[in-house]
């Protein structure tokens, strides 16, 4: 369920903050995130709170 939600964040990082253009593209390609230029792939920090919280909870 991590490695889930991680390839979810990572590939919906690119649309936080982004102006209605981009969000509505054909998902066919990596958005690059508006203001934190993170590159394809990265997750983002909604990520690293989900893997302290399961580290914590097990």
């Amino acid at each position: 369920m991590l490695l889930e939600l991680a390839i979810a964040d990572a590939y919906g990082a690119g649309f936080e903050y982004a102006d209605e253009m981009i969000v509505n593209n054909d998902l066919s390609r990596y958005v690059q995130h508006p203001r934190f230029r993170l590159i394809p792939g990265s997750y983002t920090d909604d990520t690293q709170m989900s893997i302290a919280i399961a580290e914590v909870i097990v």
